[in-house]
């Protein structure tokens, strides 16, 4: 099935079982099946109110919505739980820094505090791999 006639049969079904809540059903199914392009497709008020929940994906509508403060602030809140990876961490810190530089206005709180998270990032990186290294099973901290 072609992309044009997938999204016809979809609109019908939306159209067919509004009452049901079908394009609800719909968001659920596509962010659990991680079809995250497929879910930033849907349109409508009920849709971006569902999406506003979803932490992962919610800055990339705030986005195609032209709210770039919005995702700048939701990217910052995202790299700041991030603690498995460093790499995508720095990524959306400086991804928030991009998102504030699009708006009218720039928000020189979120631009400042993704300096300041991404400068400590670059000193931690520099500390030796030796003296990061903790054996938490043990309750032992390397000896310095």
């Amino acid at each position: 099935m072609d992309d044009a006639e997938r999204r016809a049969r979809l609109d019908a079904y939306k159209q067919r079982f509004s009452a049901d809540e079908f394009d609800m059903y719909l968001c659920r199914y596509l962010k659990q099946k991680n079809l995250h392009e497929l879910l930033l497709e849907e349109k409508g008020e009920r849709v971006d109110l569902y999406l506003s929940s979803c932490e992962g994906i919610r800055w990339r509508r705030e986005v195609q919505n032209k709210q770039f403060e919005k995702a700048s602030r939701s990217l910052l809140s995202l790299a700041d739980r991030e603690n498995s990876d460093v790499k995508r961490q720095r990524n959306l810190y400086a991804f928030s820094k991009l998102a504030a530089a699009c708006g009218d206005e720039v928000p020189s709180d979120v631009v400042n505090e993704a300096n300041r998270k991404l400068v400590l990032i670059k000193h931690q990186s520099l500390i030796p791999e030796s003296l990061v290294k903790v054996d938490f099973n043990n309750g032992l901290f390397p000896s310095v």
